[in-house]
């Protein structure tokens, strides 16, 4: 399980930090005697580990880029340097911010027929 964690958090520094962030917020709580907090954010932690294991241990992800097929697990390639140096990764973490990237907020906030008639107006105005 640990090796898995070292891989995930190696590659996604961010959730590293959010992860380190929570510790030292548990060494805050019980340095001030809050043993509740600490609880709280003990259950925090160790939930968030285990869900990250449990989304990366034994999946494999495919990313197909120029015709040229790239396979990343953690037990395998990780990352994969191509011949131009370039660094590629692709797991469940990049496959939700590209679904949450794509999304229309203001789509979704105010239903997609004001969003186009938002659009039809601002772009009325760039051409006038």
């Amino acid at each position: 399980m640990f090796e898995v964690l070292k891989q995930f958090y190696s590659v996604h520094y961010n959730v590293g930090a959010f992860i380190i962030l929570l510790v030292f917020t548990l060494i805050y709580m019980l340095s001030k005697k809050n043993h509740r907090g600490s609880i709280i954010i003990s259950a925090i932690i160790i939930a968030l580990n285990v869900f990250v294991y449990k989304k990366t241990v034994d999946r494999v992800w495919i990313l197909t880029e120029n015709e040229k097929t790239m396979r990343f697990s953690v037990h395998q390639d990780w990352t994969i340097t191509d011949e131009n140096g370039e660094l590629h990764h692709w797991c469940w973490l990049d496959e939700w911010w590209d679904r949450i990237a794509s999304t229309d907020l203001v789509g979704t906030l105010w239903g997609s027929k004001q969003v186009n008639s938002y659009r039809k107006t601002s772009e009325e105005r760039l051409n006038q």
